[in-house]
């Protein structure tokens, strides 16, 4: 069989450096019911002709003589990429398990676990290998998804990932790349470590991390309207409410967290997918005047996005070269404001409402209590990870956390004073009869 290999993109190498030492395989998955008239062989179709068209979808990483490669398979029909299983409860407990198997060697990267629960009702479990997904793929993998499930001719171009990742290691050796590395350790050296804004723990836990969860009423169509009155990413409002919820606790005027960027500025980027993006460091304002830390942080954001292309394992190399700490040492905290991964996978005819794996039913409003993600003390720094989804008729939040260092009652009011920043910028509904918490897309009324 011929096959076309080439490099990884940075991104790329470090997740595959996480699957080989850890042995966890780094997925994107989510449980989602599927109401409504839904086609399972159109679904089939579908996911193959995805896989067919995007070529990291049927690629492999893998170590070879040193280096890790990437090589590029044809499509193989034989290897099925949808599960379609009985509505037995074992089969129900074998889908809410999620991805299995999702190696960097093992194809296909994207698969689906589908179970028939009623007529109308479907059990949806999605699983992507993230060294083949980023944001900016799934949304690229999906408008073929949709074209295919709707039996139209597949207009989306085909994608690739050693093309651009080659393009990224030919740009690190310009005079440009050089420049954006000396201005990231200028910026770097100014910057103090940061600490959580939550108190230490107080109780021994068992539990390697934990995980809690807050979903208020809030219309999609406000929170962008907000974003758009202000001239801003969306991102920019939730992580300038979480700078004043840690101004508000700690009194600083500002704090620096972790965040994910495009990392996809260079030649070829319209036609790459695969995992680009790149986590950098930015400074959040959470000075008084709202407008003011909006316009501040947004700044900040603007520019990390100027200088995005840099990896941070070489940012975080070039700040220990010159004697400070790791930079992941430094900033423990990632706050991400994603899109759901399913919100562009139309399905005409159906509603898409996200479902929680362990249980099988829908989240609702308000706080959810921890929920231990692991057992056992494997964990050697303080860390925090947020996200926050924003749904079409609600925002999700979701903080993990390592219970070893932190409290997890103090994590509760975290979110709770978090939650009362969010009411400052967006009005949160009352509720109705209607709401559904876990809505991820409202496909029902598409011909």
């Amino acid at each position: 069989m011929n096959k076309q290999s080439g490099p990884l993109s940075f991104c790329q190498e470090l997740l595959l450096y996480q699957e080989i030492f850890s042995g966890i395989p780094p997925t994107i998955s989510r449980v989602a019911t599927i109401r409504g008239s839904f086609d399972v062989p159109a679904f089939e179709r579908a996911a193959n002709a995805t896989i067919k068209q995007h070529e990291p979808l049927r690629s492999t990483w893998e170590w070879r003589s040193g280096e890790p490669v990437c090589s590029i398979l044809p499509f193989d029909p034989a290897l099925p990429s949808v599960s379609v299983l009985d509505c037995a409860a074992e089969s129900l407990g074998a889908a809410s398990a999620g991805p299995m198997g999702m190696t960097g060697s093992g194809l296909p990267h994207m698969r689906h676990w589908l179970v028939r629960v009623c007529d109308n009702e479907h059990l949806w479990v999605f699983g992507a290998h993230h060294m083949a997904a980023d944001a900016v793929s799934l949304k690229l993998y999906a408008e073929t998804f949709c074209q295919a499930y709707a039996g139209l001719p597949i207009a989306t171009g085909p994608t690739a990932s050693i093309a651009y990742a080659s393009e990224q290691r030919e740009w690190l050796k310009s005079p440009a790349a050089q420049e954006e590395f000396d201005w990231w350790q200028r910026r770097l050296r100014e910057i103090e470590a940061q600490i959580l804004p939550v108190t230490a723990a107080n109780t021994a836990s068992t539990v390697a991390a934990e995980r809690q969860e807050l979903r208020i009423r809030t219309d999609a169509r406000t929170v962008v309207g907000v974003a758009r009155a202000a001239r801003v990413p969306v991102a920019t409002l939730f992580l300038t409410a979480y700078a004043k919820t840690v101004a508000a606790r700690q009194g600083a005027a500002s704090t620096y967290v972790f965040t994910n960027l495009p990392g996809r500025s260079l030649r070829g980027a319209s036609s790459a997918t695969g995992a680009f993006y790149n986590s950098v460091p930015i400074r959040l304002s959470g000075q008084a005047d709202l407008k003011a830390a909006i316009a501040e942080t947004a700044d900040s954001l603007f520019e990390a996005l100027d200088h995005q292309e840099v990896p941070v394992a070489l940012l975080s190399l070039g700040a220990v070269a010159r004697g400070g700490l790791p930079l992941a040492d430094r900033f423990p905290v990632n706050f991400n404001v994603v899109d759901h991964p399913l919100a562009s996978f139309r399905l005409s005819g159906c509603q898409l409402l996200e479902t929680d794996g362990s249980t099988l039913a829908r989240p609702g409003f308000g706080h959810s209590p921890p929920t231990p993600l692991g057992n056992g003390t494997t964990s050697t720094r303080a860390t925090m990870d947020w996200l926050v989804t924003v749904m079409p008729t609600s925002i999700a939040v979701t903080l993990e956390y390592t219970p070893q260092f932190v409290d997890p009652d103090d994590v509760r009011r975290l979110l709770s004073d978090y939650r009362t920043e969010l009411a400052a910028l967006f009005a949160e509904r009352p509720a109705s009869a209607s709401d559904e918490a876990g809505l991820v897309a409202d496909w029902s009324d598409i011909a």
